[in-house]
């Protein structure tokens, strides 16, 4: 890829676009933009730096205007993307991840009491940890993630710009 595509594609990334619909413009695909990232850094860097400021400066402007009562809900909006668990909207049924502990708790306790043999019961135990263990780390790297997707999401103001950026390398 030449200097001026490159330029480009900052050029539109910088504005707020996905990556998407940089490489639409400059007619290639946009797992040909992350394979050059992986070239050459200093064009990953730069890339990394304008999605970054996009995503900050719309961060402020929400910011700033929730700080106006009359636009509360920028507020509420940027709090339930935030801390899904307190402030976003529940579902009728969801369990929580807190009342999911409990259970698997209660769960260990349960057998724990109830397997006789000392070997059984510590074998049951560590394979019940180690699988929530796992589940939880996973749903801790989903929901990181997906408060930095719904983040990138709102900087994206192109139209037709709406995949995710692992969709977007696709």
């Amino acid at each position: 890829m030449d200097e001026i595509k490159k330029e480009k594609i900052l050029a539109i990334v910088a504005v707020g676009c996905g990556r998407r619909t940089a490489a639409a413009y400059v007619g290639c695909a946009p797992s040909v933009i992350a394979r050059e990232m992986e070239k050459d850094t200093t064009f990953a860097a730069e890339m990394q730096r304008h999605e970054s400021n996009v995503e900050i400066g719309f961060v402020r402007d929400i910011q700033d205007a929730a700080k106006k009562a009359q636009y509360w809900r920028a507020a509420a909006w940027w709090l339930e993307r935030r801390n899904p668990e307190d402030f976003g909207p529940k579902k009728q049924g969801a369990v929580t991840v807190a009342q999911l502990q409990g259970l698997l708790s209660g769960l260990a306790q349960i057998i724990a009491e109830e397997v006789s043999v000392d070997r059984d019961r510590k074998n049951v135990i560590k394979r019940l940890q180690k699988m929530t263990g796992d589940f939880f780390r996973d749903l801790a790297q989903k929901r990181s993630k997906a408060v930095g997707n719904t983040a990138k999401a709102t900087s994206k103001k192109c139209n037709g710009d709406t995949k995710t950026e692992e969709e977007s390398d696709e």
